[in-house]
């Protein structure tokens, strides 16, 4: 049975006596959290010390659309008639709360999704357990490789498109890299490890690990823009059949958290940052939305430095120019401001190397001007503790290390490595030698455009 007729007949169900998932690969990655537990899930829930509140019977205001989320992370706890396990719907990705949970939750937790990046589809069930290693024990674990089974449909081509064999080789290799990182698995108390071997592609057996495992995942969500809880894929039809839902706020509730109104106007704050809007950024700061960072989002500051990337860009360095005029925060971190690393709105310019330098050149020396931190520190695994010089000399962008040096940029700080920026351009050369990818003339030509960059750190760090 193909993908699609799977899909469809699970649709064609009694919302009731659906068992199965709303898709397999979706238009994108996604991921879904479910729980069950004899106490009740919210009262498992509200006994985690990961959770700070508990607000229950919020199911009319939910469904009517007259509910405002609150600021921080939440979930919306979401049963539905004769389902067995209930939906918690999250305000961000549901495996950081999974990490949260897992370890204090009575009862049990099902994670499900589908990464994009390795093409692989997931479900696994955990249950808190004092003597594991991590506090919990693996219940069920479902993983595919990175490609699908093998499909009776051929790929459709767009007869246009130009069929280089280089290239089809080089997608091949792609993808064989793909299926190499992991391997089919199935681990569970009742199943046979051969269980998968009865199903001839992917799909079909992704809904038999829900059947198993009587579960329904309708692939719920709380839409902010159009403030209403949906689901895709046609299966919002199971919304009169929600019988209950609770909110449950993750983390310390503060006492002075703005409210309902100032965070739906900065929400539309936003918006019309990412739309490129003037007057309607214009009117939200007026109205009084927020400009430092809310719902476990970034700052309007940050957002707007991350969408100078895209054009138009004359009314997006408006908006910049906006914002800090109102005050807002050009150090404003996104994410682990609580343990020293900073992605910051002048961190983001530059690693996105757009718009062209002669735009986004002066937004940096407006947000020095305003008090940015020239040194923040990268909080991301693989340039941990890198620093906007860092990010400049690697990627080549003469322009940018000039300027930073000009505005007062440390030479000689340090990545969580041990290394400046020179000795990271140095290392980044030294590694594309050894590779057997680059060949000399690549070689030579990094080295040509490395060179102007090393000596003018080479310099900066002679007059330290």
């Amino acid at each position: 049975m193909s993908k699609q007729s799977e899909e469809t007949k699970l649709k064609r169900r009694k919302p009731a006596n659906r068992r199965g998932v709303f898709t397999t690969w979706g238009s994108d990655t996604w991921q879904a959290l479910l729980a069950k537990s004899k106490t009740g899930v919210t009262d498992a829930l509200e006994n985690c010390s990961a959770v700070g509140a508990v607000e229950r019977g919020v199911t009319k205001s939910v469904l009517d659309g007259s509910w405002d989320p609150p600021s921080g992370d939440w979930m919306l706890v979401v049963a539905m008639d004769a389902q067995g396990w209930v939906t918690l719907v999250c305000s961000g990705w549901p495996g950081d709360v999974l990490e949260k949970l897992a370890s204090q939750f009575d009862g049990q937790l099902l994670v499900a999704g589908h990464s994009d990046c390795a093409g692989t589809v997931y479900a696994r069930v955990t249950e808190s357990d004092p003597n594991a290693p991590e506090g919990v024990t693996v219940r069920f674990d479902f993983q595919s490789d990175g490609t699908p089974w093998d499909d009776d449909e051929d790929d459709e081509f767009d007869e246009d498109e130009d069929d280089d064999d280089e290239e089809e080789d080089e997608l091949d290799e792609i993808e064989q890299a793909i299926a190499d990182l992991t391997v089919t698995r199935i681990v569970s108390d009742d199943l046979e490890s051969n269980w998968l071997e009865q199903f001839d592609s992917l799909p079909d057996a992704h809904q038999a690990v829900f059947r198993h495992l009587d579960a329904y995942i309708p692939g719920l969500y709380y839409d902010l823009d159009e403030s209403q809880l949906t689901a895709p894929f046609g299966h919002d039809d199971i919304l009169p059949h929600v019988t209950s839902i609770d909110l449950v706020r993750i983390g310390t509730v503060p006492k002075d958290e703005p409210s309902p109104k100032i965070l739906k106007l900065t929400r539309k704050l936003h918006e019309a940052i990412g739309s490129g809007v003037v007057d309607e950024v214009k009117a939200a700061i007026a109205e009084g939305a927020l400009l430092e960072p809310t719902d476990g989002d970034a700052s309007a500051l940050y957002l707007a430095c991350f969408d100078l990337a895209y054009s138009p860009y004359k009314p997006r360095v408006e908006i910049i120019k906006l914002l800090l005029e109102a005050g807002a925060d050009p150090n404003d971190n996104r994410r682990n401001a609580e343990n020293g690393y900073a992605d910051t709105p002048l961190s983001r310019l530059i690693q996105a190397s757009r718009p062209p330098f002669d735009i986004a050149g002066p937004i940096a020396r407006n947000l020095v001007e305003a008090g940015a931190d020239l040194n923040p520190q990268s909080p991301y695994p693989l340039q941990l503790g890198e620093r906007p010089l860092h990010h400049a000399a690697k990627k080549a962008l003469l322009d940018w290390v000039k300027l930073l040096l000009e505005l007062g940029a440390d030479p000689m700080a340090k990545s969580d490595a041990g290394r400046t920026p020179r000795e990271s351009v140095e290392d980044l050369i030294a590694a594309k030698e050894a590779s057997d990818f680059y060949s000399a003339a690549d070689i030579e030509q990094e080295r040509e455009d490395y060179k102007p960059i090393l000596e003018l750190l080479a310099a900066a760090e002679q007059k330290q």
